[in-house]
């Protein structure tokens, strides 16, 4: 069992199982994006996610079918990737600071696999939601040297609409941007719920990576369609 697994169990479940709640979701994306950038060579990925939340603690993991490692010397090609994370949120009225850790597997890709810490705040105002965080990766065995990443979410809910506009913008720089120079990402989009599990969203995703000297295919902007189940 790989180290984060454990901690992730150990961490979400301190007491009584039957006190923990379950979520599920299951989507089919056009291009599975990261902080910008395509990690499924620009075609469709299907991602699945799952978490236990038991009091201020949670557990949880996401899978994408085909995506690649952004770590320096990773296995080419693309493989499955399995997100696993664990820490602990809680919400003080109409802030909800979270903090733990994500580690990111690809099993039986050689020199793919690393974790990261992170830390968010989030707070929301009727429609008006805002999220903010830092993801740190440290230097680790598939890491030269450390990484880090600065981000802010802002979305709207439209009134009398199913509808919710939602943005990102990110900085990036460190070892996971493959020795190019730091990186901005955005994005902004729209998504609506039909029916009462369903979501389809629609968003453009761009950053500022030089097309000529990085990854030229997975560095393009790119209009990004999905339609998700959640439980």
């Amino acid at each position: 069992m790989r180290w984060w697994l454990g901690l992730g169990i150990a961490a979400a479940m301190p007491g009584s199982v039957h006190a923990a709640e379950f979520d599920l979701s299951a989507t089919i994306v056009s291009d599975a994006r990261f902080r910008g950038e395509s990690i499924s060579n620009r075609k469709p990925a299907f991602e699945a996610s799952g978490q236990v939340v038991q009091g201020d603690w949670f557990a949880g993991i996401d899978a994408t079918s085909n995506a690649r490692s952004r770590a320096p010397d990773a296995a080419p090609g693309r493989h499955a990737e399995f997100d696993i994370s664990s820490g602990w949120s809680h919400s003080f009225g109409v802030l909800t600071p979270s903090a733990g850790v994500i580690g990111y597997v690809y099993p039986g890709a050689r020199g793919s696999d690393y974790f990261e810490a992170f830390g968010a705040l989030a707070g929301s105002l009727g429609p008006f939601g805002l999220t903010g965080g830092v993801n740190y990766a440290p230097a680790q065995g598939n890491l030269p040297r450390d990484n880090v990443y600065v981000y802010l979410t802002p979305s709207v809910g439209i009134p009398l609409t199913p509808l919710t506009v939602r943005a990102t913008v990110g900085y990036e720089a460190g070892a996971l941007q493959g020795g190019s120079r730091a990186k901005v990402d955005y994005a902004i989009g729209v998504e609506a719920k039909v029916l009462k599990f369903v979501t389809v969203a629609t968003r453009w995703s761009a950053n500022t990576l030089d097309t000529h000297a990085y990854d030229r295919r997975a560095a393009r902007d790119a209009a990004v369609v999905s339609v998700g189940v959640s439980f």
